[in-house]
């Protein structure tokens, strides 16, 4: 047998194509229905942060007719300006680019609720749509 294995055979995957093509590495199971409670939790463990560090003291979470589910909170917000270096708004960055934050080195926000670590990461690629609405 001839070992064909070479250069050709390695994919390198950048940014969201990871989680499009290997969406069990950021939320769990697929097929059964936990991939989606993974991604629903992982957008209240947000808001469970912010309740925490007492920036926040209410949580709303809906499932509509349509089965859509709403997450709603009274935190401090997602930034809406636009990003220096980037030059579009934090809030497209935070929707759309792997593992960007504001919490990896502030060390006054101490994690109680853990959930996976991940936050939005598990959603940006794998939702159909994201409706934001910044009150």
């Amino acid at each position: 047998m001839l070992n064909n294995y070479n250069y050709t055979n390695i994919k390198i995957l950048k940014g969201l194509e990871v989680v499009r093509k290997c969406p069990g590495m950021y939320i769990g199971e697929v097929e059964n229905g936990n991939g989606l409670h993974h991604m629903v939790f992982e957008i209240i463990d947000n808001s469970v942060d912010e309740i925490i560090i007492n920036k926040c003291d209410k949580i709303i979470v809906t499932i509509h007719n349509d089965n859509s589910i709403s997450i709603q909170d009274n935190g401090k917000g997602i930034p809406t300006n636009i990003h220096k270096k980037k030059k579009i708004s934090i809030a497209e960055i935070l929707m759309t680019i792997l593992h960007t934050g504001s919490k990896f080195n502030n060390k006054k926000k101490k994690k109680k609720w853990e959930g996976g670590g991940g936050g939005g990461d598990s959603n940006k690629s794998i939702i159909n749509f994201v409706h934001i609405v910044f009150l």
